[in-house]
């Protein structure tokens, strides 16, 4: 019985060399291209160090299944605070944003120095409806800046 000699040949690495020379530039250049949309929001504080100021508005806006209820610490200017969902659906386009625009718009009249509003939303709001009522409470889906300040609190229930 004779023993087969075979030569260990080189593994070639040229492809594998070709598909990482490849593919480098790409990945670096679609990475560049690929943007992300940014909405600015603060998180409440979980303890403030400053005593609270008693001349503060405390603008919130409830969300809700129902749809949107506007509540805050002074007496507000409005004759109803609630703006009912205009469909059944849990989409943006069933809530009211002309309306809740046009209450934050007298709210903002008698306050105009005030610039923060909290969103307090129930657990079963989409995210969706979360970013456009932060949309339309900031005033950029209208042509007038209203509360350009939003925070998010925990759900309301």
């Amino acid at each position: 019985m004779r023993r087969r000699h075979e030569e260990a040949r080189d593994l070639d690495l040229v492809p594998i060399m070709n598909l990482v020379t490849i593919l480098i530039p790409f990945l670096l250049f679609s990475a560049q291209f690929v943007s992300l949309a940014v909405i600015d929001s603060t998180l409440p504080a979980i303890a403030t160090t400053d005593p609270p100021d008693p001349e503060a508005l405390d603008l919130a806006i409830h969300i809700t299944a129902d749809g949107y209820t506007v509540s805050a610490d002074k007496p507000l200017p409005l004759d109803e605070r609630t703006v009912a969902r205009t469909q059944a659906s849990m989409t943006p386009s069933a809530f009211d944003g002309d309306r809740l625009s046009e209450i934050l718009g007298r709210i903002k009249d008698a306050w105009p120095d005030e610039d923060t509003v909290i969103l307090e939303p129930t657990p079963d709001i989409p995210y969706e409806v979360l970013i456009y009522t932060m949309d339309v409470a900031s005033g950029r889906s209208g042509d007038r800046e209203l509360f350009p300040s939003v925070a998010i609190a925990g759900g309301s229930t």
